[in-house]
């Protein structure tokens, strides 16, 4: 890794060695090939969280305000815990000994304005009970909540818009149509985001951020 703000950081060592020693491998895709490859990515469990907005359909008609159909999934993810063998001539392999299974909830808020409907998705998750000690053994503090949300906006008009937002850490990836549209990657936080979020408090909610925002027609369908 090269020197950013988490390896000059005062918990670089051991604290942050153990949260990049129990990342995620391999990391989410550029793209999905649609909903049955996103679900083969959520199986595998390499992943800290996950939100899903799909089938969306608006219905109109001459009287009373549009109707939204869809359909979604919100799963909170898992740590994978690593073993490291500290032997060099075989290059230090690590290997997984069991995916803990984060805590938290997620949902999604429909809300009608005038001639739009919104569709507001969220996931709070945050570290398992093991990762969770260990983050106050290493720094003094339990984890506080990581989260993600979506702000998807449909009009009568045909127009589209989505917001992407979220904490300073993890990582994310943002897709629309399954294809990858930003990628905001936690090694680029500085030294004032990661104390952030790591002093937001006991299962609080770490301070985030809109990371995304794009607009686009929507497709016609019968």
């Amino acid at each position: 890794m090269p020197a950013n703000s988490w390896t000059r950081h005062r918990f670089s060592f051991p604290a942050f060695q153990a949260l990049f020693d129990s990342g995620n491998t391999p990391r989410p895709p550029e793209g999905f090939e649609g909903l049955d490859h996103y679900r083969e990515f959520i199986a595998e469990k390499e992943f800290r969280g996950a939100i899903n907005l799909f089938d969306v359909r608006i219905r109109i008609g001459a009287q009373g305000p549009p109707q939204l159909e869809y359909q979604h999934h919100e799963e909170v993810g898992f740590t994978p815990m690593r073993f490291v063998i500290n032997w060099a001539v075989i290059g230090n392999p690590k290997f997984t000994g069991w995916y803990s299974r984060g805590v938290g909830d997620g949902g999604i808020l429909e809300i009608v304005e005038g001639d739009c409907a919104r569709l507001q998705q969220f996931l709070r998750f945050k570290i398992g009970k093991v990762g969770d000690l260990g983050s106050w053994v290493m720094t003094g503090q339990f984890a506080p909540s990581a989260w993600m949300q979506t702000d998807s906006r449909v009009c009568r008009d045909g127009t589209v818009s989505i917001k992407f937002y979220g904490t300073f850490v993890p990582s994310q990836k943002n897709y629309v149509d399954y294809a990858r549209v930003v990628h905001f990657n936690m090694l680029e936080n500085t030294e004032a985001q990661i104390d952030a979020f790591l002093f937001a408090g006991t299962c609080l909610d770490a301070p985030g951020a809109l990371r995304h925002e794009q607009s686009q027609a929507a497709r016609e369908c019968e």
